[in-house]
């Protein structure tokens, strides 16, 4: 069966494997690019990540036109631009940029998270830091302090009416704005959204976190495809790099900390100790404000890399786990990789990829964001 390839473009690395993570259990083959894409690619979903979050204004736009340089062959219905779900970063400028690069006039937008609690209602986002259930921030508002692109809104009751209905009020909105934000508490909804915008705005872009980008992917995987299973057995995790200084990150660790032969080192400096032969490390920065700057980020990122591939030079390494999406930049940039290819969802939002070297070395590496999961979840993947 033909599939024409599709395009997911992602502002941080994690947040580009979150998406990615669906795609082998609905048996299409994904890879993601760091930075930029290649002339020609092979796979089924291209995800690339801009890196381009916390970048001045002009220089994220910059970075997303530049990774698609190489391709001549990108169209809005079969591109995805991914944003975060609490609309952190350079949303506006990027899906400006996004529209004009596939010759989009509309595009929509909806950060609901469902799997995270995160919804939109009535234009506002519920169930994230800067939402609540009593009201929560307008979507729009936020946009339209990005943006000077005209606005609409799709009401939660009109997601959750036909088909027909919600296609009809879709086209309404497309005459009215080039921006549609819409309503979804649900992954019904959105895949009730996906489908209704694909018929009706063919040519239309669609612009979500990542519950809307497995929405997409359901929509577009054909159907009753295998899922992939890796070609061979994936080794447990040997190495552990968390840049993240969410608390759940931290958590996290504290609980992987009680596990047989691991190891927990806190970086204090440039230089990594000695750790005992046959222990699992587990590096990470000492506890720190996430309100750092983003100078302040990348330096800890880069020191967390460094020592990564020190250890890797003393110790056999074949799976390393990174969280946090400088960190993994970091690492992927230390370790002079072009691009992942995902194998499976070692959890939801979490992909193990194979790496491909120059050197020619087998390494595998699974990718999480700093606040997925819950206080077991990395001791339940060091456990295998």
């Amino acid at each position: 069966m033909s599939f024409s390839p599709h395009l997911l473009v992602a502002d941080d690395l994690t947040g580009a494997a979150d998406c990615a993570a669906y795609a082998p259990a609905l048996g299409l083959r994904a890879a993601i690019y760091l930075h930029a894409l290649p002339p020609v690619c092979a796979d089924d979903l291209q995800v690339v990540s801009t890196n381009s979050r916390a970048l001045r204004t002009p220089d994220a736009r910059s970075a997303l036109l530049n990774s698609l340089t190489a391709r001549g062959d990108i169209a809005a219905m079969r591109c995805f631009k991914k944003i975060d779900s609490q609309l952190r970063g350079n949303v506006g400028a990027e899906l400006e940029a996004m529209l004009e690069r596939v010759a989009a006039s509309v595009a929509l937008v909806c950060p609901a998270l469902p799997a995270q609690g995160r919804s939109v209602v009535d234009g506002r986002m519920v169930g994230t830091p800067s939402g609540d259930a009593h009201g929560g921030t307008a979507v729009g508002q936020l946009l339209a302090a990005r943006t000077t692109l005209p606005q609409a809104h799709i009401h939660l009751k009109d997601v959750r009416r036909s088909q027909a209905t919600l296609h009809a009020a879709l086209q309404v909105a497309c005459t009215q704005a080039r921006l549609i934000c819409a309503d979804a508490q649900t992954d019904g909804d959105l895949d009730a959204l996906v489908a209704a915008w694909r018929s009706a705005v063919p040519n239309g872009l669609l612009c979500g976190s990542a519950g809307l980008a497995a929405a997409w992917l359901r929509a577009i995987a054909p159907p009753n495809l295998p899922p992939l299973r890796p070609l061979e057995s994936i080794p447990p995790v040997d190495l552990v790099v968390v840049g993240s200084a969410s608390t759940m990150a931290h958590a996290q660790i504290a609980t992987a900390a009680a596990l047989p032969n691991v190891a927990v080192v806190a970086l204090t400096s440039d230089t990594l100790p000695a750790i005992a032969a046959g222990k699992r490390p587990i590096l990470h920065l000492p506890s720190a404000s996430p309100a750092l700057s983003h100078a302040a980020r990348m330096a800890g990122a880069r020191r967390l890399a460094n020592a990564a591939f020190t250890h890797m030079q003393r110790a056999p390494v074949q799976h390393v786990f990174v969280v946090g999406g400088d960190t993994a930049q970091a690492f992927a940039a230390r370790l002079e990789l072009t691009h992942l290819n995902v194998l499976n969802a070692a959890m939801p939002g979490m992909p193990t990829c194979a790496a491909p070297r120059a050197n020619g070395a087998r390494l595998w590496i699974t990718l999480k964001a700093g606040n997925h999961g819950d206080a077991g979840t990395l001791a339940h993947l060091m456990q295998g």
